[in-house]
């Protein structure tokens, strides 16, 4: 039997604090807007008084990049037209999408593959999240693996083309394309004159300024139980398990449960080993990696979880500017050097901190 799961529950969420600033500049409640794209709930809060116009704006220049970034049925996206001429021609792009190809493989090599953009190939195999997921045989991804070198992606900075060297290679950026997205969304906020906005895209937080109902502009977020989505009985499950007070502007998780597929009562992840072509086996439920850079937490945030705690911890520990939370399958939290103290354990959850 074949189960397919999405993840029904968001795994950060913003506390908003309301009505505590005496700026007249800004509104009690936040103006907010919800749309659906790619398969998440996106909302749009803007907190600058006379600007609830902006909400609709904003989004038509989300749905616009997405529309260039987001592979789909129609093949009608820059990703796309990229794959649909590999091993056949380099493909002209947006300068937006070139340099995320550019970052992300950089990236690729910085962690030694374990954020991989060239893995598209293999995940199509699986298709974990969509209604046509499957367990694929060994000799597929055996077949497949070798169309997910990294360093096969060609880029032509002056000719802002893209090539990718084999027949049947796809990029896929994943979770890292909603930094591009939201990039995008807060610069167009910001000529607008917006000063204080978040951008929620299914868990994936961006933010702009500083919260106008915090004395410090902090903002307050919750870290959701990710054993949460993978139980059929959430009942007595505890939805936070911590809260995170930072300054930071963008926040990302990467969770074993967020889109599995169910298979003779095993849980296949969708978040796949590069070096395998099979779901990640390690002892992580999920990484949270805060950080300005959108993209980098976007990229850190897959890396990280595909290292393990150890590897991962290690690896964040030298990196500037730059956090992460661990959370692991024997319920520990174990929280980046910088971020001890801004972490606090909700207490009526099964999780500790470990220092």
């Amino acid at each position: 039997m074949k189960i397919i799961r999405l993840l029904s529950i968001i795994f950060l969420s913003l506390l908003i604090l309301s009505g505590c600033s005496t700026n007249s500049a800004y509104l009690k409640e936040p103006a907010t807007a919800t749309h659906f794209l790619a398969g998440n709930y996106v909302s749009l809060s803007i907190y600058n008084k006379d600007k609830e116009p902006m909400l609709e704006q904003t989004f038509d220049k989300i749905f616009e990049q997405a529309k260039k970034l987001e592979t789909n049925e129609q093949g009608i996206s820059e990703i796309d037209m990229v794959n649909n001429a590999a091993g056949i021609k380099a493909v002209e792009v947006s300068h937006n999408i070139y340099e995320l190809v550019k970052k992300s493989k950089q990236f690729a090599q910085k962690t030694n593959g374990t954020f991989n953009p060239a893995i598209g190939s293999v995940s199509a195999l699986w298709h974990i999240g969509f209604t046509d997921a499957r367990v694929p045989s060994d000799s597929e991804i055996a077949q497949n693996l070798p169309l997910t070198n990294f360093n096969d992606i060609t880029l032509d900075e002056k000719a802002n083309t893209i090539k990718l060297e084999k027949t049947g290679m796809k990029l896929e950026l994943g979770g890292v394309s909603k930094s591009a997205i939201a990039t995008e969304a807060l610069s167009f906020l910001k000529e607008n004159d917006v000063t204080s906005a978040v951008l929620d895209m299914g868990g994936h937080l961006y933010v702009l300024g500083d919260n106008p109902h915090s004395k410090d502009g902090s903002w307050t977020v919750n870290i959701t139980n990710p054993q949460m989505s993978n139980a059929s009985d959430t009942s007595t499950q505890v939805y936070s398990i911590a809260k995170l007070k930072t300054t930071t502007k963008a926040m990302v998780t990467t969770s074993k449960y967020s889109r599995v597929l169910e298979h003779e009562r095993e849980y296949h992840s969708h978040l796949l080993d590069s070096a395998t072509g099979k779901p990640t086996q390690n002892d992580l439920l999920a990484v949270t990696v805060v950080g300005n850079d959108a993209t980098q937490v976007d990229l850190l945030s897959n890396a990280l979880y595909s290292m393990g705690l150890e590897e991962g911890r290690n690896f964040i520990n030298k990196q500037k500017g730059i956090e992460a939370i661990f959370v692991t399958d024997s319920n520990e939290v174990h929280a980046s050097q910088g971020l001890k103290d801004q972490l606090t354990i909700n207490d009526e959850s099964n999780f500790t901190h470990v220092e």
